[in-house]
């Protein structure tokens, strides 16, 4: 068995769960995806073939388009990709052991399947439901962050917070920022930049809207 047949396993015993919660299967983008308000969530599943050995995993992420468009200004992403960046990824592993499955072997396939779309319906669902606007995802953020809900890619997720912080009026901003800029601080001087125009940018947007 192959990495193509396990995905033909996997992809129907995800179907029952994500598509009543409005997901639909991209193959292209091994992922399954629904629009929210302003953004789009996505289920990415991610298996790597160790033939024999297989692992399976998923990743979740919502991307809010307000603030991509603030963060893709200064991100270096190019152009061309700005419609597939993310404001949050969270990896399934950070809230189930069960999210991460490793089997060898055609016999031990099903059940690993089983355990790994169970953990997607009891967990990556009611997530993905939990956070769906700018208010909910910047009190995870910024409020009282979530140990995991988005892994550090600096200066990208920094940069993130603070877009995120901004659309919600957050009025601990200047924190935020502050953390960011600490967070960042030992980055090459090219992704500090990048983080530095972002915010002076916001503050643009923050002392036009006064």
């Amino acid at each position: 068995m192959n990495a193509a047949d396990v995905r033909d396993w996997v992809y129907p015993r995800l179907q029952s769960d994500l598509g009543g919660a409005g997901f639909r299967l991209n193959k292209s983008k091994e992922s399954f995806a629904r629009r929210i308000l302003g953004g789009r969530q996505f289920v990415v599943i991610a298996l790597v073939d160790y033939e024999p050995v297989f692992e399976l995993s998923a990743i979740l992420e919502i991307r809010l388009d307000a603030a991509e468009a603030i963060v893709n200004r200064f991100s270096g992403v190019d152009p061309k990709d700005h419609a597939s960046t993310v404001t949050v990824l969270t990896q399934l592993s950070a809230l189930t052991a069960e999210a991460d499955q490793r089997w060898r072997g055609d016999n031990d396939l099903p059940a690993a399947i089983d355990r790994f779309a169970t953990a997607v319906a009891r967990h990556a669902v009611p997530f993905l439901d939990r956070y769906q606007d700018v208010i909910s995802i910047d009190q995870a953020m910024n409020v009282t962050p979530i140990r995991g809900f988005n892994s550090p890619q600096l200066p990208y997720s920094a940069m993130a917070e603070i877009a995120v912080a901004h659309l919600a009026r957050n009025p601990a901003y200047g924190r935020v920022v502050a953390d960011a800029v600490r967070a960042c601080a030992g980055l090459q001087e090219g992704d500090q930049d990048k983080l530095r125009a972002l915010v002076a940018y916001v503050e643009g947007l923050r002392a036009a809207r006064t």
